[in-house]
């Protein structure tokens, strides 16, 4: 069994060299197709041993095909510039890989969204680990193309894998406005020349969300309500599909205020076998918690995690409602929830980041979370282990300090 990782890029000399580090872990041999540098990112992939090939010409995500046309090896494994995995994550890839049965063509992998000041959204992909085949390739969209497809005409299976990929992109300065306008003005045109309807629900929904990052909630809602209504007009409905633009509904009312919807949809979903259904008891929660019934928030964490007891944000939640009244438990949450994510511990997505974030009203942290530290030494204060109480706080601000130096990728 081997692995080619594969990177698609531009005038990214300030993050290769740590993405690339990252590749290493899994890949037997890296193919860089380079998109027009102007800058030392050619020269750095030459320097790690990568294939480069010069595609200067491609728009966006078309690019990556060109990898895809040179991989010679049983797997790909897809990296962004801006993006690390850890140790452990690469063993689960390999070990995946290995064991896959002959019909097992994709991995959905686990995805940590960084927004800054240690908070994140959680999502997955299904175009990172996949087969090496001359018939999966991606799609023609410019923006978020995706193998899936083509592995779906093949009739291929997947599996989850847990297997978390940390995009750090929202961290560090990058002009993140511009970026939003431009997605923005591809999705339109896309969607006014797009003949596929089996595809049009998902860029109705992804401007739908580059709405909501504006701010611009009305036109969100109405985006979404359309990706709702394309995605039914496909008639190859997926319950997830569905959930996944109705949470995103329902989280948006709740930024717009207008709790009574927020509710209607979220309950939509709670009664489902759907991977939102953490999400929707996170929705119902706030609204509980901006009701002063703080128990009842209490509630649906817990039943929430019951679903999902590896759902990182809701065992933050808990930890923050109970820290008080039931420190040991909220102590294990804590633990359990920086065992599934060591980057909790990591200086880098303390960094504020930018007001235009894509991901920011995914994050589902309560609005009774302050921060892994405060949480974790308000236990033991009430422990009365002020030792310990003392070495979190101090870690707090070690890794603050830090936080504001350390504005480079690793």
């Amino acid at each position: 069994m081997s692995i080619t990782g594969c990177l698609l890029v531009k005038n990214e000399e300030h993050l290769i060299q740590g993405c690339l580090d990252s590749i290493k872990l899994v890949s037997d041999e890296i193919i860089v197709v380079d998109n027009g540098s102007v800058d030392g990112t050619i020269d750095i992939a030459i320097k790690n041993g990568c294939k480069v090939i010069y595609s200067p010409n491609t728009i966006v995500d078309e690019g990556r095909n060109v990898y895809l046309e040179n991989v010679k090896t049983d797997w790909v494994f897809v990296l962004d510039a801006d993006e690390r995995i850890t140790q452990d994550t690469a063993d689960t890839i390999i070990n995946a890989c290995k064991n896959a049965e002959k019909d097992l063509m994709y991995f959905i992998t686990s995805k940590f969204e960084y927004i800054g000041n240690g908070k994140f959204s959680e999502s997955e992909s299904s175009s990172r680990v996949f087969r090496s085949h001359q018939k999966i390739r991606y799609d023609v969209s410019p923006i978020h193309s995706s193998v899936k497809s083509s592995i779906q005409r093949l009739g291929g299976k997947h599996k989850y894998l847990f297997a978390p990929i940390h995009h750090l992109d929202f961290l560090h300065g990058k002009k993140m406005s511009e970026k939003r306008m431009k997605y923005r003005c591809y999705l339109e045109n896309v969607i006014k020349k797009s003949s596929e309807l089996n595809r049009i629900w998902f860029q109705y929904f992804t401007l739908a969300t580059e709405y909501t990052c504006l701010e611009e909630y009305d036109k969100a809602i109405k985006y979404y309500e359309l990706s709702e209504l394309n995605y039914k007009n496909t008639k190859k409905l997926n319950d997830d599909k569905l959930d996944r633009v109705r949470i995103s509904i329902s989280q948006t009312y709740l930024k717009m205020g207008r709790l009574d919807l927020a509710k209607k949809e979220a309950e939509s979903i709670i009664n489902s076998t759907s991977r939102f259904i953490d999400r929707a008891f996170y929705v119902l929660a706030e609204i509980e918690i901006r009701d002063n019934k703080l128990n009842k928030a209490v509630d649906f964490c817990n039943v929430a995690l019951e679903h999902n007891p590896n759902s990182i944000f809701m065992l933050l939640n808990l930890a923050s409602l109970i820290d008080i009244v039931n420190p040991d438990k909220a102590i294990v949450c804590l633990e359990k929830a920086i065992k599934l994510n060591s980057y909790l511990l990591n200086p880098l997505i303390y960094t504020p980041s930018e007001e235009s974030n894509v991901f920011s009203f995914q994050a589902c942290f309560l609005s009774t979370f302050k921060s892994l530290f405060f949480h974790m030494a308000r236990c033991y204060r009430e422990k009365s282990d002020y030792k310990n109480e003392k070495k979190w706080l101090e870690l707090e601000q070690e890794i603050l300090k830090s936080s504001l130096v350390s504005r480079h990728y690793p």
